[in-house]
């Protein structure tokens, strides 16, 4: 009877995986599976010694948005900023919606210098579409977690948003 229920489940998960494995509006990959691909590059760099870096990314004024003309325009406005963050991103980069209006980009190979030059584009072409987001980065340095990471990309970008606000 347990393996019955094994190979039941197995057939579940491989059935569903789109939905498991990636954000049903974006094709990123969902928060959970973001975080070990994460924590492979952070071993990748300390062993090697390679650089990678990691951008937020949050959508301006979405709950506006949402508020004013309803969820399918909101749902609409995500799909067309993640396909733009897509369109600009190598291969090798790694995508995550990792919040309602947020996303998370890992840049593996990917240096300080490299960042700001990868934030400088998407800020320049982001003006070619009608919606507008906010993008805050951080580099890798050895003996920094997960967590601190994404904490000082996301300060970043709230550093990125509240500067918009001021202009």
């Amino acid at each position: 009877m347990r393996k019955l229920n094994f190979f039941k489940t197995l057939w579940l998960v491989l059935r569903h995986r789109e939905k498991i494995f990636f954000d049903h509006l974006t094709g990123f990959f969902v928060r959970s599976l973001f975080y070990p691909l994460i924590e492979k590059e952070i071993k990748r760099a300390e062993r090697y010694q390679t650089p990678f870096s990691l951008c937020f990314v949050d959508i301006d004024n979405l709950k506006k948005i949402n508020d004013q003309e309803g969820h399918s325009q909101g749902d609409k406005v995500i799909k067309e900023i993640a396909r733009f963050v897509e369109e600009h991103c190598r291969q090798s980069d790694y995508l995550c919606r990792y919040g309602g209006d947020e996303f998370l980009i890992l840049l593996p190979q990917t240096d300080k210098t490299g960042l700001e030059n990868f934030i400088k584009k998407l800020e320049r072409e982001s003006k070619k579409i009608p919606y507008s987001f906010s993008v805050g980065g951080a580099t890798f340095q050895k003996g920094k977690s997960i967590e601190e990471l994404i904490k000082e990309a996301d300060k970043k970008m709230y550093f990125s948003k509240n500067s918009k606000k001021n202009q």
